[in-house]
Parts: C-alpha cells; sequence; structure tokens
C-alpha cells in the first residue's frame, strides 16, 4: 500500500493482500493515483518502482534482477527488522515496519 500512495507502480508475483477487502482497497489506491495497468502500457519508459515482502536471500535475488530490468526497489517489509533494514540500505530502499503499514 505505501508504494501505491506514493504514487508508485507495482508489479507482484505473490499473493499481494491478507484478504479480498485489503486487495479492493489497494486496487481502488491504484485507480485513484492512476496507476493501473493501462498506465502503466501509456509510459512505457517509466521506471517501475517494486515493493519487495520479504528480505531473505531469495529477496536479494529478486532486488538485483529488479534493478537490472531497470526498475527500483523502493520499500521492504520482513518480519525480522534487521533483515529488512539491511536490503534496504543494500538497495536504497525505504523499510516498512509492517505489512499494513502506509
Amino acid at each position: 500500500m505505501l508504494a501505491l500512495e506514493a504514487g508508485q507502480q507495482m508489479l507482484v508475483g505473490k499473493p499481494f493482500a491478507i484478504n479480498a477487502e485489503q486487495a479492493k482497497e489497494m486496487a481502488q489506491v491504484a485507480e485513484h493515483k492512476d496507476l493501473g495497468s493501462s498506465s502503466f502500457r501509456k509510459k512505457e519508459r517509466t521506471m517501475i518502482g517494486i515493493a519487495l515482502m520479504g528480505a531473505g536471500r531469495m529477496a536479494r535475488v529478486h532486488a538485483s534482477a529488479i534493478g537490472a530490468a531497470g526498475g527500483k526497489l523502493v520499500i521492504v517489509y520482513d518480519v525480522v527488522e534487521s533483515a529488512a533494514n539491511s536490503l534496504a540500505a543494500d538497495f536504497g530502499a525505504s523499510v516498512a515496519h509492517s505489512a499494513q503499514e502506509r
């Protein structure tokens, strides 16, 4: 939600909400900020901001791939805050202190 509220487009590969109500709320924020998929198609060369939920070993692989593809890691969350802090510092991202943080 932080990325959307900051006006950042999101690309997700796993479930991104804890329930249907939260997914609907996120879709409404994306629509309000004009971040829907049709908006992305209009902005072909726009950098994509990515949020990662989880900051373990695979998150570092994903973060590197995001950068290599021209995206930017903007927010990291992990239940182990020190892992989130480390990954965020290494990739120039912010840290969310909860999965629901706004």
